[in-house]
């Protein structure tokens, strides 16, 4: 009778050291699962964050094999981070130069901070780069001629541009609504710019114009409200509709004698201005050309009242309707 005691409590004594390591190696097998998972998340973050590429094996490039050359289409992954365009791709063995960056290639690459473009880049088409909200810098190439429409349109972060002499336009909204810029030099070699340039640069202090420019295009710095001050080249012969609208800071502006026409609200609601000086040879004045220019006190038109053709659009009848009082018009 006792054995069969003994033998009952040895035998669950058994039981529960067989239940007890099941149950730790249960707890070993899920504390490793763990660990393996997070293993995995920590690896999928860091895959995921600051992402290079630095050749073709992320680019999308499309090749031109009678001359050899290509052309940069898009990108793969559009998380990218870091770009450095190659001079050259290949394609079956064989070598293609990388010449041009077609239309919309980043655009609206978010996490895009820096690209490195080569020198063998010619063309840089319409919105390239367009909204890559994190993009700090660019550096055009030295062959390139023209920067084409919204090439850098609402890159909110861009603070550096560097335009090599040797592109001879710069087209429509090129750099419309880059809040982050302060300071832009235009080379020389540019003749023409488009509508829109730099509408919106709102913390736009500093902008040299090329000295061989021939127009200042419709909205071309419209909004630009820290802009103080800017000279306009004597190469310049039209000002367009809404040029430096809303240029709250514009205090001193120098209207060269080579302009002929200024368009309709060219100087709309700079408030900053105080005086300006019309000279002779302009010969068309849009409508409401200083409206909202509400401490605007002289005007000053180098040529006699009688011999001014536009002087209805600055008589004291039109300068009550844009709003402004205590402005005196001084004739030659």
């Amino acid at each position: 009778m006792n054995r069969k005691i003994v033998k009952s409590i040895l035998a669950v004594l058994l039981l529960i050291a067989v239940l007890f390591t099941i149950s730790g190696c249960g707890k070993k097998e899920e504390n490793n699962d763990d660990n393996n998972n997070s293993n995995t998340s920590s690896n999928d973050s860091n895959s995921n964050s600051g992402k290079d590429v630095a050749g073709e094996g992320v680019l999308e490039i499309k090749y031109y094999d009678n001359e050899k050359l290509a052309e940069v289409t898009g990108v793969k992954d559009k998380s990218i981070s870091r770009v450095e365009i190659p001079e050259t791709v290949s394609k079956d063995g064989t070598a293609y130069k990388v010449v041009s960056i077609g239309s919309s290639a980043f655009e609206k690459c978010e996490n895009l901070e820096s690209i490195k473009i080569p020198n063998t880049i010619t063309t840089i088409k319409e919105y390239a780069f367009s909204e890559c909200k994190k993009l700090e810098s660019i550096t055009f190439p030295e062959k390139l001629k023209r920067i084409l429409p919204s090439c850098c349109y609402k890159c909110t972060s861009l603070k550096e541009v560097t335009i090599p002499n040797g592109v001879v336009t710069i087209q429509g909204s090129a750099f419309s609504e880059c809040t982050s810029l302060t300071e832009v030099e235009i080379p020389d070699s540019v003749t023409s710019m488009g509508d829109e340039v730099f509408k919106g640069c709102k913390n736009l202090k500093t902008l040299k114009l090329p000295s061989n420019l021939r127009e200042i295009n419709e909205h071309f710095l419209q909004g630009c409200e820290s802009l103080e001050s800017i000279k306009i080249p004597n190469t310049v012969t039209t000002i367009g509709t809404q040029a430096f609208g809303g240029c709250k800071a514009l205090k001193s502006v120098t209207i060269p004698a080579s302009v002929k026409k200024i368009g309709e609200s060219a100087f709309m609601t700079c408030s900053g201005m105080t005086e300006i000086t019309i000279p002779a040879s302009v010969t068309t004045l849009g409508r409401n050309i200083f409206y909202g220019c509400t401490n605007l006190k002289d005007i000053y038109v180098e040529c006699k009242q009688a011999d001014f053709k536009p002087a209805n659009q600055i008589n004291e009848e039109a300068l009550k309707a844009m709003k402004i009082e205590g402005c005196t018009v001084h004739w030659k």
